[in-house]
């Protein structure tokens, strides 16, 4: 497993080397800050199955999930503060969490190109996601109404609450939560996501399925 963190073009989330899908840390408190995360765990079969490779969503709530158990639905997990049937969750397995998420704001058909890439940090490899210029102002005002909850890189975790949220974003590959991370400053400009800490084998998979949605 590599790290995860929030580049000023855009979001960094981290992968774990061997999975079959990329794990993060939820717990970013900066834009510069990095956190490790962990593996090993089984990914549950996501009670929502989004229509597509990739998600990215405000995240308005969050709880823990029962280990072990599948990813419970967003009545179950949130019976107080799911106030939208449009309201969704994700979970991430390997820190046994549970998102509500607002509807996805972005998906694969936002992304204009993909592109495979050594982090210069030498911690692993990459897939950098260009989105659209629609999509990179969708990405602008996501991440400007999550920084506006706290008003610094704090998530707000443990008393965020819907309709508002938390200041972070979640990224959903294959209805799996993989990054959840705080938004360190008012908007992300660029529309850059990157998902690193990859092999080289899982960094060119994930372009190739994102590349032929």
């Amino acid at each position: 497993m590599k790290w995860v963190g929030l580049a000023m073009l855009g979001v960094v989330a981290a992968g774990c080397s061997g999975s079959s899908t990329p794990g993060t840390s939820p717990t970013g408190p900066s834009a510069a800050a990095t956190s490790p995360g962990a593996s090993g765990s089984t990914a549950p079969t996501p009670h929502v199955t989004y229509h597509g490779v990739l998600a990215i969503s405000h995240v308005l709530d969050v709880r823990p999930m029962t280990s072990g158990g599948p990813c419970p639905s967003a009545a179950q997990a949130f019976p107080h503060d799911a106030g939208t049937s449009r309201d969704v969750v994700a979970c991430d397995p390997r820190q046994q969490q549970v998102f509500l998420l607002a509807p996805p704001a972005l998906s694969q058909n936002d992304v204009d190109a993909t592109t495979v890439s050594m982090e210069t940090n030498g911690g692993g490899w990459a897939v950098d996601l260009q989105l659209s210029p629609a999509g990179a102002r969708t990405f602008l005002a996501l991440t400007k109404r999550a920084y506006e909850v706290t008003g610094s890189g704090e998530t707000g975790f443990g008393s965020c609450r819907p309709p508002r949220g938390c200041n972070a974003i979640a990224i959903v590959y294959n209805g799996v939560a993989v990054a959840e991370p705080a938004i360190a400053q008012d908007g992300l400009v660029g529309g850059l996501v990157q998902i690193g800490g990859l092999s080289h084998r899982e960094a060119e998979r994930i372009a190739a399925s994102l590349s032929a949605s």
